[in-house]
């Protein structure tokens, strides 16, 4: 199963570099921003998470998220952790506006996990990617935004689970697990610190 995990992540850095060789990425427009960002549907699990977006042109960016969080109770016989990092390709369309709100891409996510949040848990790694699509809110103040995104893909996972036992953990299980769907969801607050347009 690993092999279609590899291929599937091959598959789509071949798309992302496919879909910008076809597009001139220095058109007439060659504004550059970089802009700041934090999901706040993770934030709101107690889970921080920050990004960073480089926009070299009205049209496309790339960014990269990372997400992390450890906590643990009962003497540590109760733990949620997670730390995760994200990459994506964006194309920001117009639809005959210049605000160009909409929005369309690749993804592809990595990380490890451990939920115990009884005497059996769960611990692992997974990776995956997908499309993704979403809609950038405009605030009053014009270095202000509101992201709102999803993703579908495909994401791979191994599975250990466990038994504690006086904050000692004994593994019970090994499994894999794969699933189709909808892998990322996002309300981002978005601020856009450094703007400038290229000569």
């Amino acid at each position: 199963m690993d092999r279609i995990v590899r291929w599937h992540i091959c598959g789509m850095i071949l798309a992302a570099f496919l879909m910008l060789s076809s597009t001139s990425l220095y058109a007439q427009d060659r504004e550059e921003s970089v802009l700041l960002r934090a999901n706040m549907l993770r934030w709101a699990t107690l889970t921080p998470d920050i990004g960073i977006e480089w926009q070299f042109n009205k049209e496309w960016s790339v960014l990269g998220n990372a997400t992390y969080t450890r906590w643990s109770w009962k003497d540590n016989n109760r733990r949620f952790a997670q730390k995760e990092f994200a990459g994506e390709i964006r194309h920001y369309m117009g639809y005959m506006t210049t605000q160009r709100p909409w929005y369309a891409g690749l993804m592809v996510h990595g990380g490890q996990y451990n939920f115990g949040l009884s005497d059996h848990g769960r611990q692992g790694d997974y990776m995956g990617g997908g499309i993704t699509a979403g809609y950038r809110l405009r605030l009053h103040n014009k270095r202000f935004f509101i992201d709102f995104g999803g993703a579908f893909g495909f994401t791979h996972a191994s599975i250990e689970k466990y038994k504690t036992i006086d904050g000692v953990r004994y593994k019970t299980e090994d499994d894999n697990s794969n699933y189709i769907g909808i892998n990322k969801l996002s309300v981002a607050i978005v601020w856009k610190f450094l703007n400038k347009t290229k000569p």
